[in-house]
């Protein structure tokens, strides 16, 4: 074979899936918020230094949901370890990072819900609205129940999803 074949046969391909941001109906936009909250990079900023991350699952832009049919949606999730303490701080840091994102670009929160005593069995959400579109932020930290529990015993969910309030 080839020498020059040979080494391109094994240099791993990385194969990159665009997805559109949002299934919308036409003339839709989503708020600044929306667009400019970047979750991956948001968790990173938040997470204690202690966090070690295992498989970190998706970090999508795309879709849409049942319950929000033609608005956005955008999530990540991942298992981590860190001790139960960090995972209280980092709870409490993302829900105070979100919203604080939200009130920059002009939002307000409309319906806050109270984080569980103890979120490593819970987590956070709220609703925001930012001119005509209205939309929820939830998190979640549960125990992981993946093939990886016993290394990374927490998994971490964070969704967005966003719509125009028809007028």
């Amino acid at each position: 074979m080839n020498t020059s074949l040979k080494q391109f046969l094994t240099v791993p391909v990385l194969v990159v899936l665009l997805v559109p941001a949002c299934k919308r109906p036409k003339g839709f936009v989503p708020s600044a918020f929306y667009s400019g909250v970047d979750l991956t990079v948001t968790v990173n900023r938040c997470a204690p230094a202690e966090v070690k991350w295992g498989a970190r699952g998706r970090a999508s832009g795309g879709g849409s949901s049942n319950r929000v049919p033609t608005g956005c949606q955008k999530d990540v999730d991942g298992d981590f370890q860190c001790g139960a303490e960090a995972v209280d701080m980092f709870v409490v840091a993302l829900e105070a990072d979100l919203k604080k994102a939200v009130e920059s670009h002009g939002g307000k929160i409309t319906k806050p819900q109270n984080a569980a005593t103890k979120p490593f069995v819970g987590g956070f959400g709220f609703d925001y609205e930012i001119g005509k579109d209205r939309g929820e932020v939830r998190g979640s930290v549960g125990r992981n129940e993946g093939p990886w529990k016993d290394r990374y015993p927490y998994r971490l969910d964070i969704r967005i999803e966003e719509a125009e309030v028809a007028q």
